[in-house]
């Protein structure tokens, strides 16, 4: 299982920066565990999808990466570029809810729209999910 590391969290943090700085609306960004295939994705969400288009953020996340050079923490594979409507941050949502500024928390086997929600780091995650009768979950300090 590769190890979430400081460089990544470093990393992770100035890319979603240069993001937003870029004119890229961010409501969620997070490290997630795919403990499956035993890596780490950097997952985004965006409501910019539409009107910025695939290629285009992606793009940018290449011209981003490029300047970590000539030893990046991860690759653009590694990055999802995502509408905030995928199950993903709905699962995450059920962890934790942060403020608009970027942060960073890490938690770990948490239970959440029904599934095992084994490591995260979080960044930054405003989505609210959809109330539900005795939900409990944290919000981020």
């Amino acid at each position: 299982m590769a190890p979430l590391t400081r460089k990544m969290i470093e990393q992770g943090a100035a890319f979603v920066r240069a993001l937003e700085q870029d004119d890229v609306t961010i409501l969620a960004a997070f490290w997630y565990l795919e403990a499956e295939f035993g890596r780490w994705r950097l997952f985004i969400a965006t409501p910019d999808i539409g009107r910025i288009g695939w290629q285009e953020l992606y793009g940018k996340a290449h011209v981003i990466l490029d300047r970590f050079a000539p030893e990046p923490a991860f690759k653009t594979y590694d990055v999802g570029i995502l509408g905030p409507n995928r199950r993903i941050f709905q699962t995450v949502s059920e962890v934790v809810t942060t403020g608009p500024e970027l942060g960073g928390e890490r938690f770990t086997n948490q239970i959440a729209n029904g599934e095992l929600v084994d490591d995260i780091y979080v960044y930054k995650q405003t989505i609210e999910p959809p109330p539900k009768p005795g939900r409990r979950r944290r919000k981020a300090a």
